[in-house]
């Protein structure tokens, strides 16, 4: 697996002008006070170089000759999770440093960034669970129109359960979540997060074993 890890680290090597563009935006956005916004969008764009680099795989027929290599396809599909989780926290730290040096330097206002970290990360877990199995089972380009599709679906759903579920339902839904501190409504979105990356994991696993190249 340390062979796939550098594989990846080389293909993203290859990309350093997007960083740099990143980069520079994410000071700007800091320094204009945004610093929620420039902490996640460096975690998000992370996150999506990391999980670019299985279309980067499957170019040219490219899985015919990766999976020819001496790994399984499990531990192919295991290193693209760990790799784009990573991706998006690295992102994340590094845009937490920008924050925090914009402060000290008296560039933008104090204030905590925890809180940001915890969401920018669990936000990261999310799109990983939802982007990877779409990514693997459809490729790069069919891959957009799915996760557009995906996200419709979800929308149509939301409207439903608006429209179908009663009202008073909703209420105590919403008073239940609004009576719960932070902490604990930070710790129900993690959880959530972890139990939809191992289910899409598996996911990933048997749609990776069942995929001919």
């Amino acid at each position: 697996m340390k062979g796939l890890f550098i594989k990846d680290l080389l293909i993203i090597k290859g990309r350093k002008q997007i960083f740099l563009v990143v980069g520079l935006l994410v000071v700007v956005y800091a320094m204009m006070g945004m610093g929620a916004f420039a902490m996640q969008f460096m975690s998000l764009m992370g996150t999506t170089i990391a999980i670019s680099t299985a279309s980067f795989d499957s170019m040219d027929n490219g899985s015919a000759f990766l999976f020819a290599l001496p790994f399984t396809r499990r531990q192919y599909v295991t290193e693209k999770y760990l790799f784009s989780v990573g991706g998006g926290v690295v992102g994340m730290l590094i845009g937490t440093i920008i924050v925090i040096i914009s402060q000290l330097t008296g560039a933008a206002a104090a204030e905590s960034v925890l809180p940001y970290v915890g969401a920018g990360i669990i936000v990261n877990v999310v799109m990983v669970s939802v982007m990877l199995p779409l990514d693997i089972k459809f490729g790069s380009e069919r891959s957009r129109t799915a996760m557009f599709a995906f996200v419709a679906a979800i929308l149509i759903i939301a409207y439903l359960i608006a429209k179908l579920v009663p009202i008073t339902v909703l209420e105590r839904i919403g008073g239940f979540l609004i009576s719960r501190s932070v902490a604990e409504l930070g710790l129900g979105l993690a959880v959530f997060a972890i139990v939809l990356l191992a289910i899409s994991l598996l996911v990933s696993f048997h749609i990776i074993e069942k995929k001919e190249y």
